[in-house]
């Protein structure tokens, strides 16, 4: 079990924990499900609800607020009363139930089904999530229609892959297995070979979340039936991600798509719908369904880089809503428009109310995957870890009881030098494959320090040289509420002092420019504005 107990995540659950018991309506998830909706080619309204049943189950899980399980009750009981005689749900009229978002619709909302049945062992929500992906099945596999035969360049009812792991492991019917390799060699013998491919540039389907997706279904078929073939195809995917899309804010994608020098330093203004919030989740769980494949710690290092800064910088003051699209300069936005769809908006509070899940790893050794202060226990051991990390480059953690198992603790790769000290001794670790490995005992105080310091990157955007900020993981930038004419060249830059009389969750102050967190800048005012890179003055 894992809580937590300060901190910005702290923070953001409880904003999220708030918008779930006191403003979200579920009423209007409900109606999803009642009657028809004509305009289907802009219906996604049962994928939304889908998961926020899933996030109701993963809130009340960490929580126990009976608020929100009451409301996951309501809309487990509306889908079920809701369904059709052919299994369908989703809120098509019976004519037009295989078109559009239909199977990706169906396949969010059987996810929360099963999300709620592993909860509460509710037999009415399992039978309505089998009876609908049996239909969804038999469309494919007997009735020789193609699955690939979909919007978003044949990816978007490839979705459904989400939901077959689960469904094996609940009821252990061969026939999910079929269907996932029925999928499979399709897939295989398409132009989205996710198994193998030279560059992710050359498949068919350039799409960010709809791609991540069917990796992370892949991922999760593999824990189930393991093929090198499938992980290895996975591999290749994320490492070129990294290398050539991810950008500093751990995001990528322009309207959507991966495109060729995607992570190349550049302005991206709203109008090229930069950074999809959606992208971004979908990284990070990808991320951490590699890590649990590989037990690398660069899958941890991607995770925390998108998550303290992209992920929660763009989460509202109120945590009630997320954005979009997100540019990497001028106003930053907090709340998605009224003229797209919540996708962004639930998929990030998905990633916040699975925090408590991912905060450690329990197997071979004790690992806390994301640096923030909780409290982990188990049968044998109690840890506390305080940090204020990513903003402080210590990390504390008390050990109570004992255990046989010891302390991974991961080094992040921006970390050139670090201390260990056990119970004020300094330690000689040597670290491997990015993790240091301690025995740990009953009262023992072990503190990690990164020694983090404030590093400069020069970069040529539009023949011009610009300047770029980071502390860790963070992003700096300049906000202009606190300095002056942020876009104007700037020369005196190098002697930068920190400022801990801040609002900021930290601060950087030199005499011609000041830099905050990207997670914080341009939330103070709806005016502020940020950029992600500096224009440096030349000299003459």
């Amino acid at each position: 079990m894992v809580y937590l107990i300060d901190g910005v995540l702290k923070n953001a659950y409880d904003k999220v924990i708030n918008t779930f018991e006191n403003v979200i309506d579920c009423n209007t998830h409900k109606q999803a499900y009642i009657g028809d909706h004509a305009d289907i080619e802009a219906f996604a309204e049962s994928e939304f609800a889908g998961k926020y049943l899933d996030c109701c189950v993963n809130l009340y899980k960490s929580s126990k607020s009976k608020k929100i399980l009451h409301f996951a009750d309501e809309l487990v009981r509306c889908i079920i009363q809701n369904q059709h005689d052919n299994g369908y749900m989703g809120g098509y009229p019976q004519s037009q139930e295989w078109y559009c978002f239909s199977i990706w619709n169906q396949a969010f909302t059987v996810y929360g089904l099963l999300s709620y049945y592993k909860l509460t062992g509710d037999n009415e929500a399992l039978e309505c999530a089998e009876k609908c992906v049996k239909t969804i099945a038999k469309h494919y596999m007997d009735e020789n229609n193609d699955i690939l035969d979909a919007w978003n360049n044949g990816t978007q009812n490839l979705s459904i892959l989400l939901v077959l792991p689960d469904l094996y492991n609940i009821t252990g019917d061969k026939l999910y297995i079929d269907f996932i390799n029925c999928i499979y060699e399709r897939l295989k013998k398409s132009t989205n070979n996710f198994f193998d491919f030279e560059t992710i540039l050359n498949l068919y389907s350039k799409k960010g979340i709809e791609n991540f997706i069917v990796l992370i279904s892949m991922m999760l078929c593999n824990e189930i039936s393991y093929d090198e073939e499938t992980l290895e195809g996975a591999r290749r995917y994320w490492n070129e991600l990294e290398a050539t899309q991810i950008r500093r804010t751990g995001n990528g994608t322009l309207a959507e798509l991966w495109t060729p020098g995607g992570n190349a330093a550049a302005f991206y203004g709203e109008e090229t719908k930069p950074n999809e919030t959606c992208v971004a989740v979908g990284w990070c769980e990808f991320s951490m369904l590699m890590f649990m494949a590989d037990r690398k710690s660069i899958y941890l290092d991607a995770i925390e880089k998108s998550l303290y800064n992209h992920i929660l910088g763009s989460l509202s003051n109120d945590g009630t809503d997320f954005a979009y699209y997100q540019p990497n300069y001028g106003r930053k936005i907090l709340r998605t428009n009224s003229n797209l769809y919540k996708c962004c908006r639930y998929r990030g509070f998905n990633i916040i109310s699975r925090l408590h899940e991912n905060l450690f790893l329990d197997d071979d050794c004790i690992t806390p995957t994301i640096y923030t202060s909780c409290v982990f226990t188990n049968e044998k051991v109690k840890i506390t870890e305080t940090t204020k990390y990513p903003f402080d480059d210590t990390i504390s953690f008390k050990i109570e009881g004992t255990s046989d198992k010891k302390l991974r603790l991961r080094i992040p790769r921006w970390c050139k030098k670090y201390d260990i000290r056990v119970n004020g001794e300094l330690l000689c670790c040597k670290k491997n494959d990015g993790f240091v490995i301690l025995d740990i005992h009953d009262g023992d105080e072990i503190e990690l320090s990164l020694n983090t310091a404030l590093k400069t990157e020069r970069v040529i955007i539009d023949d011009k040289e610009h300047l770029g900020f980071s502390y860790g993981w963070i992003v700096l930038v300049p906000d202009s509420s606190i300095c002056e004419d942020i876009y104007s060249p700037k020369s005196d830059i190098g002697d930068f002092k920190r400022n801990y009389e801040t609002e900021y969750n930290i601060q950087f102050d030199s005499n011609d420019l000041k830099l905050v967190d990207y997670l914080s800048a341009a939330k103070r005012h709806e005016t502020d504005e940020y950029t992600e890179w500096v224009l440096k003055k030349q000299p003459h």
